[in-house]
Protein backbone atom coordinates (compact mmCIF):
# COMPACT_ATOMS: atom_id res chain seq x y z
CA UNK A 1 0.00 0.00 0.00
CA UNK A 2 1.42 3.72 -0.70
CA UNK A 3 2.30 5.69 2.23
CA UNK A 4 0.61 8.86 2.89
CA UNK A 5 2.16 12.37 3.09
CA UNK A 6 2.35 14.21 6.35
CA UNK A 7 1.68 17.20 4.96
CA UNK A 8 -0.80 17.27 2.10
CA UNK A 9 0.26 18.21 -1.59
CA UNK A 10 -2.69 19.36 -3.52
CA UNK A 11 -2.52 19.49 -7.40
CA UNK A 12 -5.35 20.48 -9.58
CA UNK A 13 -5.53 19.25 -13.13
CA UNK A 14 -7.64 20.38 -16.00
CA UNK A 15 -8.83 17.57 -18.42
CA UNK A 16 -9.59 18.80 -21.68
CA UNK A 17 -12.77 16.56 -22.64
CA UNK A 18 -15.77 14.77 -20.38
CA UNK A 19 -14.05 11.74 -21.02
CA UNK A 20 -10.61 12.51 -19.53
CA UNK A 21 -11.95 13.59 -16.50
CA UNK A 22 -14.07 9.69 -16.60
CA UNK A 23 -11.23 8.47 -17.08
CA UNK A 24 -9.54 9.81 -13.92
CA UNK A 25 -12.67 8.97 -11.41
CA UNK A 26 -12.39 5.46 -12.73
CA UNK A 27 -8.21 5.41 -12.17
CA UNK A 28 -8.22 2.62 -9.50
CA UNK A 29 -11.14 0.60 -10.52
CA UNK A 30 -9.66 0.32 -14.08
CA UNK A 31 -5.79 -0.29 -13.52
CA UNK A 32 -3.87 -3.59 -12.72
CA UNK A 33 -1.04 -3.83 -9.93
CA UNK A 34 1.58 -3.48 -12.49
CA UNK A 35 0.58 -0.06 -13.88
CA UNK A 36 -0.50 0.93 -10.65
CA UNK A 37 3.13 0.34 -9.81
CA UNK A 38 4.74 1.96 -12.27
CA UNK A 39 2.63 5.20 -12.21
CA UNK A 40 3.84 4.64 -8.14
CA UNK A 41 7.37 4.81 -9.47
CA UNK A 42 6.78 8.04 -11.25
CA UNK A 43 5.14 10.19 -8.68
CA UNK A 44 7.48 8.77 -5.80
CA UNK A 45 5.57 7.96 -2.33
CA UNK A 46 2.50 10.36 -3.48
CA UNK A 47 -0.90 8.58 -3.03
CA UNK A 48 -2.96 9.65 -5.85
CA UNK A 49 -6.35 11.04 -4.83
CA UNK A 50 -9.02 12.51 -7.67
CA UNK A 51 -12.04 14.31 -6.76
CA UNK A 52 -14.15 16.14 -9.13
CA UNK A 53 -14.43 19.76 -8.74
CA UNK A 54 -17.42 21.54 -7.30
CA UNK A 55 -20.43 22.78 -10.02
CA UNK A 56 -19.03 26.83 -11.08
CA UNK A 57 -22.95 27.68 -9.81
CA UNK A 58 -21.93 26.37 -6.56
CA UNK A 59 -19.25 28.43 -5.76
CA UNK A 60 -19.96 32.29 -4.18
CA UNK A 61 -18.55 34.56 -6.31
CA UNK A 62 -17.31 37.82 -4.06
CA UNK A 63 -18.10 40.05 -7.16
CA UNK A 64 -21.13 39.60 -8.47
CA UNK A 65 -23.05 41.68 -6.19
CA UNK A 66 -21.39 44.87 -8.28
CA UNK A 67 -23.09 46.25 -10.66
CA UNK A 68 -21.93 47.80 -14.13
CA UNK A 69 -22.63 51.03 -12.99
CA UNK A 70 -20.58 50.57 -9.71
CA UNK A 71 -17.48 49.25 -11.37
CA UNK A 72 -18.09 52.19 -13.90
CA UNK A 73 -17.73 54.34 -10.31
CA UNK A 74 -14.74 52.61 -10.01
CA UNK A 75 -12.80 52.88 -12.93
CA UNK A 76 -13.45 56.84 -12.79
CA UNK A 77 -12.06 57.02 -9.57
CA UNK A 78 -9.04 55.11 -10.86
CA UNK A 79 -8.86 57.28 -13.83
CA UNK A 80 -9.18 60.50 -11.56
CA UNK A 81 -6.32 59.26 -9.24
CA UNK A 82 -4.19 58.07 -11.91
CA UNK A 83 -4.38 61.50 -13.80
CA UNK A 84 -3.99 63.39 -10.94
CA UNK A 85 -0.85 61.60 -9.68
CA UNK A 86 0.32 62.08 -13.66
CA UNK A 87 -0.19 65.90 -13.14
CA UNK A 88 1.89 66.01 -9.93
CA UNK A 89 4.59 64.52 -11.11
CA UNK A 90 4.70 66.35 -14.47
CA UNK A 91 4.73 70.02 -12.26
CA UNK A 92 7.30 68.01 -9.57
CA UNK A 93 9.92 67.22 -12.65
CA UNK A 94 9.06 70.69 -14.51
CA UNK A 95 10.07 72.40 -11.44
CA UNK A 96 13.04 70.44 -10.81
CA UNK A 97 14.16 71.23 -14.10
CA UNK A 98 14.20 74.67 -14.01
CA UNK A 99 15.37 75.09 -10.73
CA UNK A 100 18.68 72.67 -12.45
CA UNK A 101 18.76 74.86 -15.42
CA UNK A 102 18.97 78.28 -12.97
CA UNK A 103 21.87 76.28 -11.06
CA UNK A 104 23.30 75.19 -14.67
CA UNK A 105 22.85 78.85 -15.91
CA UNK A 106 24.40 80.49 -12.72
CA UNK A 107 27.73 78.07 -12.08
CA UNK A 108 28.21 77.63 -15.52
CA UNK A 109 31.01 74.40 -16.72
CA UNK A 110 33.92 76.52 -16.93
CA UNK A 111 37.65 75.42 -18.64
CA UNK A 112 40.13 76.89 -15.79
CA UNK A 113 42.70 77.07 -18.79
CA UNK A 114 41.13 79.34 -20.32
CA UNK A 115 41.48 81.98 -17.51
CA UNK A 116 45.37 82.23 -18.67
CA UNK A 117 45.37 85.60 -18.19
CA UNK A 118 44.91 85.41 -14.17
CA UNK A 119 48.21 83.11 -13.87
CA UNK A 120 49.42 84.61 -10.16
CA UNK A 121 47.20 82.91 -7.37
CA UNK A 122 46.79 86.97 -6.14
CA UNK A 123 45.16 88.15 -9.63
CA UNK A 124 42.78 85.01 -9.76
CA UNK A 125 41.81 85.59 -5.72
CA UNK A 126 41.05 89.53 -6.57
CA UNK A 127 39.17 88.52 -9.32
CA UNK A 128 36.94 85.91 -7.79
CA UNK A 129 36.55 88.13 -4.77
CA UNK A 130 35.08 90.77 -7.04
CA UNK A 131 33.17 88.69 -9.27
CA UNK A 132 31.29 87.30 -5.93
CA UNK A 133 30.86 90.81 -4.29
CA UNK A 134 29.36 91.50 -7.58
CA UNK A 135 26.95 88.96 -7.82
CA UNK A 136 26.10 88.75 -4.45
CA UNK A 137 25.11 92.48 -4.82
CA UNK A 138 23.06 91.73 -7.47
CA UNK A 139 21.23 88.60 -5.71
CA UNK A 140 20.07 91.35 -3.38
CA UNK A 141 18.83 93.16 -6.11
CA UNK A 142 16.49 90.53 -6.79
CA UNK A 143 18.54 90.33 -10.54
CA UNK A 144 19.63 87.59 -12.21
CA UNK A 145 23.61 85.79 -11.27
CA UNK A 146 26.11 84.83 -13.44
CA UNK A 147 29.30 83.41 -12.54
CA UNK A 148 31.83 83.59 -15.16
CA UNK A 149 34.48 80.93 -13.51
CA UNK A 150 36.70 83.24 -11.74
CA UNK A 151 34.98 81.87 -8.00
CA UNK A 152 34.84 78.10 -9.29
CA UNK A 153 38.76 78.48 -10.61
CA UNK A 154 39.40 80.02 -7.40
CA UNK A 155 37.99 77.18 -4.65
Amino acid sequence: MLEKLTTPVSVFMTFENEEGKNRALNFEETTNEHEYNEIKKWMGKFEIEIQEASEPTDIIWENRHFTPADRNKKKIIVWSILSLMLSLSFLLILICSKISAKQAGTYPNVNCKNLELYTTGNDLQNQAFFEFRLNTDLEKLGKDVRYRGYVQCFC
